[in-house]
């Protein structure tokens, strides 16, 4: 009989959490019986997720529960997950990013028995942003059999700034799937940038167009970037017209297949003030992207400078137009750089590695247990 895990998450949008619990739980779905609990019953995730044979299970928008009433909001929550708890008697509950975390972490008080893991999957600055959350981790930290980091940089922080001890914290890096396609490189008319990015104004996508403006007009680019529309696309839509970058930078609808973006792209680019350990940089690896990103959170765990993409200080646009100049003009640097990819994310960020770690993690507390 299989060992049955709740997961506990806001919602299945189509974000790098989300969609790398997809991934996840795709292969280890045969070991484990799985139930997934969303704060806000939403998100293009749902059907994958449900042709899993995966119970996804929710507060719906239809209930005529808001958010805004907070209490009632949490105690119809907290109500649906205790007879969840009780119906579905899992061994393990497992949170997924912060809002579940500081909403639901609360369980580990009446359900001592159960194995409470909780995800970090980013740096803690949000933190600064909603009141007295640090201190309510803090608090649940101690709760938790054990919280996972998806980097050695969260790990820091975890065990520096939120007194987490050592062997409570594990990292288990994120995995892509390797797609064993050989890039071609010759010298192109154009050449083809790519930014995954959800249109978030930390994900800085103002310092790369200005160092896309800084661009001599003797080198022809054209830059996709790929997120979900919104008020700040819409901005940033009218920034890069006043930078007369208008023909040159396509704007695109988020998706969850960017394979024809990341076969059709020459250079990944990512220039996030704050990244925990960015999908986006695997995906561009295991399609032998070079790949340009700050130098920020877990991002130099994946990038060694010089060897398979650059790093860039963060808010420095002028050294970011210097190393897109460099990539864009040496095609011999661009293969380099590709080949050292494609090799480092099949021997560390390899989807079939992670899945294994997560589940020998599993099974290892539930033999403890």
């Amino acid at each position: 009989m299989k060992k049955k895990i709740l997961i506990i998450i806001k919602s299945l949008h189509l974000g790098g959490t989300e969609k790398q619990l997809l991934n996840i739980l795709k292969v280890i779905n045969k070991n484990f019986e799985f139930k997934i609990f969303l704060l806000d019953y939403d998100g293009i995730l749902i059907k994958d997720f449900e042709r899993l044979s995966i119970e996804v299970i929710g507060l719906k928008r239809s209930s005529g529960i808001k958010k805004k009433n907070f209490l009632i909001y949490f105690i119809n929550v907290f109500l649906l997950l205790i007879k969840l708890i009780k119906n579905f008697n899992p061994k393990i509950i497992h949170f997924y990013l912060p809002h579940s975390y500081l909403i639901c972490g609360w369980l580990s008080f009446f359900f001592r028995k159960k194995i409470f893991l909780m995800s970090r999957r980013s740096m803690n600055y949000y933190q600064k942003k909603y009141f007295f959350s640090k201190k309510i981790e803090f608090f649940l930290h101690k709760k938790m059999n054990f919280i996972i980091a998806n980097s050695n940089a969260v790990k820091r922080q975890l065990l520096q700034e939120e007194g987490v001890k050592d062997q409570k914290c594990k990292v288990i890096f994120n995995g892509v799937n390797i797609q064993r396609i050989k890039k071609t490189f010759k010298d192109k008319k154009v050449i083809t940038f790519l930014c995954i990015a959800n249109f978030l104004p930390y994900k800085n996508h103002l310092i790369l167009l200005n160092a896309l403006s800084m661009i001599p007009s003797s080198i022809k680019w054209k830059l996709d970037l790929v997120g979900k529309k919104n008020k700040y696309s819409s901005y940033l839509k009218n920034i890069s017209n006043k930078l007369k970058l208008k023909n040159k930078i396509y704007f695109h609808d988020s998706t969850p297949n960017v394979k024809k973006f990341l076969k059709n792209s020459d250079i990944g680019i990512l220039v996030s003030d704050e990244e925990g350990f960015s999908n986006t940089i695997l995906e561009y690896m295991s399609f032998g992207l070079p790949v340009l990103a700050t130098n920020v959170g877990g991002i130099p765990e994946a990038i060694k400078n010089g060897v398979n993409g650059f790093l860039i200080q963060k808010n420095n646009p002028k050294q970011l137009t210097e190393n897109i100049i460099k990539l864009s003009t040496n095609v011999n640097l661009r293969k380099k750089i590709s080949n050292s990819n494609l090799k480092k994310v099949e021997e560390y960020f390899n989807i079939s590695s992670a899945c294994k770690n997560y589940t020998r993690f599993y099974l290892n507390l539930l033999n403890q247990s």
